[in-house]
């Protein structure tokens, strides 16, 4: 009888085993990333790894917010709410959660692609970085480039230092950072939708704008003659490279927590491979992209700083930075960040 009870509990054990081996996940990525964009080829890199590694068993599915008409901005609330198991947003949309992501909007901070990327391999500086949204119950799982470290595209004026940034009237998306840096240059912030070219142009024709802070990605949008827009386009590139533009894929901490430890090992992995797969190919292809004719080379000049001009930048912005720290959750995260930054 003793044999019998034994074998219905192993008979029973093996088949609760079973079920749990075929149960499978589907992880829907609700994003704000246009779909013909550089990003896109990356998402589905990962969604094949992820597949190939969990045998199946965990698929991702992309899901575009325009598609669906959803706000960029309301991208995070789906996500919390648990109607997607993923996310992708700029940084930006993410400040109200995390605001150690305005370290991304202080001017010259992060100065070449080598050295971001040397802090976002640092540990301790990710943990920070990523922490607030931790405790807001999303997990980031992968840092991109939106067009990585952004520009200032003018009419006409050519800007090689600090005091040519006095007077003018900056588009900007106008965070707390954004707002305190343009004053503190003398210049003015009207705020405007800089990731959506359709927006900037209609702000454009509505306010007087002198320069926008963007990326190669958008620029091709300023430059051309547009005959139904009655402001004039645009046409300089100054190569400031002074705040950067970052993307975030997130997920549901609830829902990653109910995968199967091998899974989750499994996502955190592939994730950080998409986020530096995708930074070293948008470091390396937004200049190369200008030579080839993604920008209106022929209606754009393009005018880039010399070594010592871009170090006049930094330490004309440097004073500024322990008052933006306080704008940060981490108060000390600038000030790390800028040490580390002097010491290599």
């Amino acid at each position: 009888m003793k044999y019998i009870s034994l074998l219905i509990t192993i008979i029973l054990l093996n088949s609760s085993n079973l079920a749990l081996a075929q149960e499978k996940y589907e992880l829907r990525l609700l994003t704000n990333a246009n779909p013909t964009g550089a990003l896109f080829p990356f998402y589905g890199d990962f969604a094949e790894r992820v597949k190939k590694r969990t045998n199946g068993e965990v698929q991702v599915k992309v899901i575009t917010a325009r598609a669906l008409n959803i706000e960029s901005n309301k991208i995070p609330s789906q996500v919390l709410s648990e109607n997607y198991e993923m996310g992708f947003v700029y940084a930006k949309d993410l400040i109200s959660l995390n605001k150690n992501f305005l370290a991304f909007d202080v001017p010259f901070l992060f100065r070449s692609y080598e050295f971001i990327e040397k802090v976002l391999s640092n540990n301790n500086f990710y943990k920070r970085l990523t922490a607030g949204l931790s405790e807001h119950n999303l997990d980031v799982l992968a840092l991109t480039f939106s067009g990585g470290l952004e520009n200032l595209t003018t009419k006409d004026k050519i800007i090689k230092s600090p005091k040519d940034l006095k007077g003018l009237n900056l588009g900007l998306f106008g965070s707390p950072v954004d707002i305190a840096w343009a004053s503190y240059a003398g210049a003015n912030v009207v705020k405007t939708a800089v990731y959506c070219g359709p927006h900037t142009r209609q702000a454009l024709q509505n306010k007087p704008i002198d320069g926008i802070f963007s990326n190669y990605n958008w620029l091709s949008s300023y430059f051309y003659p547009m005959k139904d827009f009655s402001y004039t386009p645009h046409n300089t590139i100054n190569e400031l490279q002074g705040t950067l533009s970052v993307g975030v894929v997130f997920i549901n901490n609830k829902f990653i927590k109910k995968l199967p430890p091998k899974y989750r090992e499994i996502l955190e992995d592939e994730g950080k491979k998409l986020g530096k797969e995708n930074r070293i190919y948008e470091a390396k292809t937004v200049f190369s992209n200008l030579k080839k004719g993604f920008v209106n080379t022929s209606y754009a000049k393009v005018v880039s700083l010399s070594k010592k001009e871009k170090q006049a930048f930094v330490d004309f912005f440097q004073p500024l930075y322990p008052q933006l720290s306080t704008m940060l959750d981490d108060k000390k995260f600038i000030g790390d960040i800028n040490k580390f930054a002097d010491s290599l």
